[in-house]
C-alpha cells in the first residue's frame, strides 16, 4: 500500500506533542520500515512542517536541519526530489531564508536552470 504522509502525522512523530497520534505514527513508521507500506513525504509537506517546527514550536534551525537530515536519510521513507532536498534543508540550516526559497535555489541548481523572481536577496542567492 502506497499513502502519503500528511503534514499533522510528520509534525506529531517529531514534536511527540499527542500521545494518541504519535503511537499511530510510529506504527505507521514501523510498518514502513519493515516493508509493509510505502510512506511518501513530498517536498511541500517538508516545507509546511518546517514552517509548523519553526513558527509554533521555535525550534532552532539547526535542530530543524538535523531532523530532517536523519529523516531524509532513511530507505524506508520516498521522498521525491530526495537530492534536492537535502540540499534544501541543508541551506536551510545554513542561511536565513524560508525553506521554499532554499528549495527554489536547490532546485534551479540541480536542474541547471534560472530563476525568474523579484526577490532581489533570493537573486543574490542563486
Amino acid at each position: 500500500m502506497r499513502s502519503f504522509l500528511d503534514t499533522n502525522v510528520l509534525v506529531r512523530y517529531i514534536v511527540r506533542d499527542n500521545e494518541k497520534q504519535v503511537k499511530i505514527a510510529d506504527q505507521w513508521f514501523h510498518e514502513a520500515e519493515e516493508k509493509k507500506i510505502e510512506i511518501i513525504v513530498t517536498p511541500l509537506v517538508i516545507a509546511e512542517t518546517i514552517f509548523v517546527l519553526s513558527k509554533f514550536y521555535k525550534l532552532p534551525r539547526q535542530n530543524i536541519t538535523e531532523i530532517f537530515h536523519t529523516l531524509l536519510s532513511q530507505d524506508w521513507l520516498g521522498f521525491p526530489e530526495r537530492e534536492i532536498m537535502l540540499g534544501a534543508v541543508t541551506m536551510y540550516g545554513t542561511t536565513t531564508l524560508h525553506i521554499v526559497d532554499c528549495y527554489l535555489i536547490t532546485t534551479t541548481q540541480y536542474e541547471h536552470v534560472t530563476l525568474l523572481s523579484f526577490d532581489e536577496k533570493l537573486l543574490k542567492s542563486v
